[in-house]
């Protein structure tokens, strides 16, 4: 009586043994498969910002080129307006007449 009770007792301990381990392995599968999901979310939103972040500079980069071409626009703008009024400076000074004072009197 006494091996069959000790033998019924490792079979069920044995039988316990595989239940656990199983038990155990589904949970650990559980958790893992958590994290690695909480990690993709992670990745996934880190990326978002970084996607944004880049618009975001491409877009200043535009803003700057566009306000650079203002730049230069008003910057040449300029510069005809000094050269055509220094041109009409110096042709009073000379004597010269030019055409817009030629086709005045008229």
């Amino acid at each position: 009586m006494k091996i069959r009770r000790k033998y019924y007792k490792s079979q069920k301990v044995q039988k316990e043994h595989v239940f656990r381990a199983k038990r155990l392995h589904r949970e650990m599968q559980t958790y893992w498969r958590k994290k690695e999901r909480e990690l993709n979310e992670i990745r996934n939103l880190l990326m978002k910002g970084k996607k944004k972040e880049k618009l975001e500079v491409e877009l200043k980069r535009r803003e700057e080129e566009e306000r650079e071409v203002m730049l230069q626009k008003k910057r040449l703008e300029f510069l005809m307006t000094q050269s055509s009024f220094y041109s009409q400076y110096m042709a009073k000074k000379l004597g010269l007449e030019t055409q817009a004072e030629e086709e005045a009197p008229n």
